[in-house]
């Protein structure tokens, strides 16, 4: 999935973010030996809040659907937090939930991810 997205911060302070984007999207899939090429719509929104300079929480919602087949979309929902750890490491955890209203055959609509990774910025 590729493809330009305008959006506005409703709330952008030291502490907590709000932003809202939405755009046209091109995307690609490939199932077994079928290529299907699309143009789409995605909606996005995400929040952030800044608890302290060691822990912040995250949450975002965004749905892609095809334009010619707005009921065959995916929604995703995460919420998740970071803990700083010092030296440029952090620990950060998520919860992502994917909702596919169409999918393969044999196949969840829904996918349930936990997320625990360890990061370094420098």
């Amino acid at each position: 999935t590729t493809g330009p997205v305008f959006g506005f911060y409703a709330i952008k302070d030291r502490r907590t973010t709000l932003s809202f984007e939405s755009g046209p999207a091109f995307v690609a899939e490939k199932e077994s030996d079928q290529r299907s090429d699309d143009l789409s719509v995605l909606g996005q929104e995400k929040f952030t809040h800044r608890f302290n300079e060691l822990f912040h929480i995250w949450q975002s919602l965004k749905c892609q659907a095809p334009l010619e087949d707005t009921s065959d979309f995916v929604l995703r929902a995460e919420v998740g937090g970071a803990i700083a750890l010092g030296a440029g490491f952090s620990w950060r955890t998520s919860v992502e939930n994917v909702y596919s209203n169409q999918t393969a055959f044999s196949r969840n609509r829904n996918d349930l991810r936990i997320k625990s990774t360890l990061g370094f910025s420098f």
